[in-house]
């Protein structure tokens, strides 16, 4: 099958590798929520470049700065995937109600130059989305699931 040629070598990689390739994708979401906070906030893509500082930066870091630690402090890069269950987004929801209240509270009440305090209430919820659905994708991948659909 199509999925198992990616499936089976991902699978056979070491275990920090793996959880490496999960940090860095939870950090690309991160960044990318805030992108597209920023867009639905002002209906105009932000340009990554530019000349001279880029004030929007803080809200990037901010997001990267307080949610790889938490996310590392709640375990989810021990879990293993192809074994969690639903109830492992339990976890995720709980960890994300601290990171909300966190990002939020960095981007609305101590405020950040050149960033909307919406990007504050959209941001996170896009960023629970991605990671949320990651993980149920990758259960559902990773785990085999996918096989009883076409068999």
């Amino acid at each position: 099958m199509f999925f198992d040629l990616f499936v089976n070598p991902l699978l056979a990689l070491p275990r920090t590798f793996k959880r490496g390739l999960a940090l860095v994708v939870d950090v690309c979401f991160c960044l990318l929520a805030v992108w597209l906070a920023f867009y639905l906030r002002l209906d105009v893509w932000l340009r990554l470049e530019g000349n001279g500082f880029f004030q929007p930066v803080w809200a990037f870091a901010a997001s990267v700065l307080i949610a790889v630690p938490l996310f590392v402090r709640n375990g989810f890069y021990r879990v293993i995937f192809r074994y969690s269950e639903l109830t492992a987004l339990g976890y995720v929801a709980r960890a994300f109600g601290l990171y909300t209240l966190l990002y939020l509270s960095v981007v609305t009440v101590v405020g950040l130059p050149g960033v909307p305090r919406s990007v504050g209430v959209v941001q996170p919820l896009l960023l629970f989305v991605f990671v949320g659905l990651s993980r149920v994708l990758a259960r559902f991948w990773l785990g085999g699931d996918y096989q009883h659909i076409w068999r």
